[in-house]
């Protein structure tokens, strides 16, 4: 795995204020985890997920006067300073292995599940529907196109895969 990086669906972000989602504070223990161990964010070069995090993400914090520690880590994040670029092809053969593993998924959950593989991380998802659910098919696609370490897990996973 890429050391230091990792990458984050939307939905994880947005699930750390959802209690129903957030069972037993297990995104708060991931993001501190990561935030700890100062972990970059992964995104794409076409700015894709960044404009996701921009809709779902940054209105979450850009108006608190809040300082909690999901404010700080949110903040965290979405800074610059802790992102790795990573460019992306849509045409490519990486791109249509993806669209034939997760067929009906959203654009946006076929570029995270690009970059995941791309820098050789895991993506951290709630979307069983359109990632998880298709793991072993993901890492047989990512395992094809050169990464050995990249996996789809939930946020309930990556307590424990990023746990000190």
């Amino acid at each position: 795995m890429a050391e230091n990086e990792v990458t984050i669906d939307t939905n994880v972000f947005v699930h750390l204020f959802n209690p129903l989602n957030n069972t037993d504070e297990h995104i708060d223990q991931l993001l501190g985890s990561l935030v700890e161990k100062q972990m970059a964010l992964c995104v794409d070069d076409k700015g894709r997920i960044e404009g996701e995090y921009g809709v779902h993400v940054v209105p979450l914090f850009e108006a608190a006067s809040d300082q909690s520690l999901k404010i700080f880590w949110l903040r965290y994040f979405m800074d610059d300073d802790h992102k790795q670029v990573v460019p992306i092809k849509f045409g490519d053969a990486l791109m249509v292995s993806i669209k034939g593993q997760i067929r009906f998924a959203e654009p946006s959950d076929r570029v995270f599940v690009y970059v995941a593989i791309s820098s050789n991380t895991i993506l951290v998802s709630n979307n069983p529907r359109h990632i998880t659910n298709h793991r072993a098919a993901l890492r047989k696609s990512a395992k094809k196109h050169g990464s050995k370490a990249t996996d789809f897990i939930t946020s309930q996973q990556a307590v424990g895969a990023f746990s000190s």
